[in-house]
C-alpha cells in the first residue's frame, strides 16, 4: 500500500454528525485529496449526502459486523480500488482485499502512547495507525469523535444488526478502554503534526 499513501494528501472521513457543520459544500474539499478513506456505511453517506461528505472513495475499512449484515453486497464496493477487513472476503477481483495486521497495528498505537491495561482499539485507531505506516505528506481527519457524548452515527452509516441507539453503549462495553487511548493517541498525533483535523473533530482530543 505504499505506492496509495506515500506522500500523498489522505484525508479519513468518519461518520461523526459534527461534520455537517463544515457546511454544505464541504465534500468539494474532501475530493480535493489525493486518497480519500471511509469506513462502514461511509460510502452510502457519500452518496446520500455528497454535498457534505463527497464522493470519491478510494479505500475504505469494513468491520465483521458489517460484512456479516444481511444486506452486505460487495457489487456496492465495485468502484472502490482497496478494502480493508478483519477477515477474508470474496472481493470477486472488484478491488484488492487487504486483511488488518491488528497485532502490528496495536504496537504501533502503544509506540505512540503508553497502554497499561487491556484495550481493544476503536477501528478508527487502526486506520490512522496503518495510513501513518507509509508517510503520507498529509493526513487530515474529518468527522470523528470520541464516544464521549450522546452524540450518534447516522443511521444508515450502521449495518441492520446494530441500531442507532445501541451505540454508545456497544462500544463502551465492547471497546474496552477505548475512549481514554484514543483521545491520548490522537492527541499524541496531533501534538506531534503526524494528523490534522477540523475544528469540530478535534475539540474532541484537545
Amino acid at each position: 500500500m505504499r505506492e496509495v499513501y506515500n506522500n500523498k494528501n489522505v484525508i479519513f472521513v468518519g461518520p461523526s454528525p459534527n461534520i455537517i457543520n463544515n457546511g454544505d459544500e464541504f465534500g468539494n474539499y474532501i475530493d480535493s485529496f489525493d486518497v480519500v478513506i471511509r469506513s462502514n456505511g461511509g460510502l452510502k453517506l457519500s452518496k446520500t449526502y455528497p454535498n457534505i461528505f463527497g464522493i470519491k472513495t478510494n479505500v475504505i475499512f469494513l468491520n465483521n459486523p458489517f460484512i456479516s449484515a444481511p444486506e452486505f453486497n460487495i457489487k456496492e464496493y465495485m468502484n472502490v480500488p482497496y478494502i480493508y477487513t478483519y477477515k477474508k472476503i470474496n472481493s470477486n477481483n472488484y478491488c484488492k482485499n487487504i486483511i488488518i495486521n491488528i497485532n502490528e497495528l496495536e504496537k504501533k498505537i502503544s509506540n505512540v502512547i503508553n497502554i497499561n491495561e487491556p484495550m481493544r482499539p476503536f477501528g478508527g485507531m487502526f486506520i490512522v495507525a496503518e495510513v501513518l505506516k507509509y508517510d503520507p505528506k498529509e493526513f487530515f481527519i474529518v468527522g470523528v469523535s470520541n464516544y464521549d457524548g450522546n452524540e450518534k452515527h447516522f443511521s444508515n452509516y450502521l449495518p441492520s444488526t446494530i441500531k442507532p441507539e445501541k451505540v454508545m453503549s456497544r462500544q463502551k462495553s465492547y471497546h474496552i478502554n477505548a475512549n481514554k487511548y484514543q483521545k491520548e493517541y490522537f492527541y499524541e498525533l496531533l501534538r506531534r503534526d503526524k494528523i490534522k483535523m477540523d475544528e469540530y473533530s478535534i475539540k474532541n482530543f484537545k
